[in-house]
């Protein structure tokens, strides 16, 4: 199934650093890439981070690291 999707960008306590709205997603595969920056433009610290995309009713969430 397709649906309307995000990929968001969460620290370890909780706070929205990025957001980006996918739009409408068909069934398939997707790469997204984020630059490290937080919705302002400026550069988040390295660290621990949790990733979530949601599609429909669906989540996926990952821990990632950045690391500079």
């Amino acid at each position: 199934e397709g649906g309307a999707a995000s990929l968001s960008v969460y620290s370890i306590t909780g706070q929205l650093v990025w957001r980006r709205y996918l739009g409408y997603l068909s069934p398939g595969e997707y790469q997204e890439t984020w630059n490290g920056v937080d919705g302002h433009g400026r550069r988040a610290g390295t660290g621990a981070y949790l990733v979530r995309v949601v599609e429909g009713n669906r989540l996926l969430a990952t821990r990632v690291l950045l690391m500079r």
